[in-house]
């Protein structure tokens, strides 16, 4: 596991942490089935991978993670970098949430 977020992911567990997205609790760099994953909320199951520059090349290693976790119940969302600095990856997250019938407490 890395001491150090990426800018990126640092950005994104400002929107996650503390049940700050549909009230779900996040964890981060959760060991999952021999992988680490970037985020985790494991009360729905739902792993979000921030994909920047180191991910290149390596797609089909991301397909077939991505297929272990989901065989063992762990649904994968992927954002970019980009998706992160736009704000748009708490968009995706929070659809990803309402896919699964997450909903923030009344």
């Amino acid at each position: 596991m890395r001491c150090n977020p990426t800018d990126s992911e640092a950005l994104l567990w400002d929107e996650l942490r503390d049940k700050r997205c549909r009230g779900v609790r996040f964890r981060r760099q959760a060991v999952l089935f021999g992988y680490i994953v970037d985020f985790f909320a494991p009360s729905v199951g739902l792993a979000v991978e921030v994909d920047g520059s180191s991910h290149y090349g390596r797609e089909s290693a991301d397909v077939s993670r991505d297929a272990n976790l989901s065989m063992r119940g762990v649904s994968t969302l992927r954002v970019t970098n980009h998706d992160v600095a736009s704000k748009r990856a708490r968009a995706l997250i929070v659809e990803a949430l309402d896919a699964l019938e997450v909903h923030s407490p009344a």
